[in-house]
């Protein structure tokens, strides 16, 4: 199995300014992630733990993220997902639980189609002991 996160990993986090999402990109932090950005459509130009918040990834994409962290509500992670990947973003993280079946396939399937990876819904997290702890560290 190979290593996804390591120190060269840059972090977007697409829903930062909700619970979750703020929690995790915090938590990240603490563990050493390096969390570049996050997104949350009509609070760009704010912060989140002096994490800078744009509207869009396309936005986001100055901060040179490399992936994802998608923390939506489950009608959207379909969309935020696509977003990403149509971005450039490889890896995609997807914590939101109870995804519709049908959208996680069209994850997949997209994921196949452009060559990324993705992790979840409703993932626990990725770490890479030693290195670095990435994603979900409820």
């Amino acid at each position: 199995m190979s290593i996804l996160v390591n120190e060269n990993t840059r972090i977007l986090v697409q829903g930062i300014t909700g619970h979750q999402g703020s929690f995790n990109a915090i938590q990240m932090q603490k563990f050493g992630s390096k969390v570049v950005a996050g997104t949350s459509p009509g609070k760009g130009g704010t912060e989140v733990s002096g994490i800078p918040v744009y509207n869009t990834v396309r936005d986001a994409l100055v901060e040179k993220p490399n992936a994802t962290f998608i923390s939506v509500a489950a009608p959207y992670v379909l969309d935020a997902a696509k977003e990403a990947m149509y971005s450039g973003i490889d890896l995609i993280y997807i914590l939101t639980e109870k995804v519709p079946y049908q959208d996680t396939m069209k994850i997949v399937s997209l994921a196949n189609k452009l060559g990324k990876k993705v992790l979840g819904p409703n993932g626990p997290g990725a770490t890479s002991p030693v290195l670095l702890q990435a994603w979900d560290n409820a």
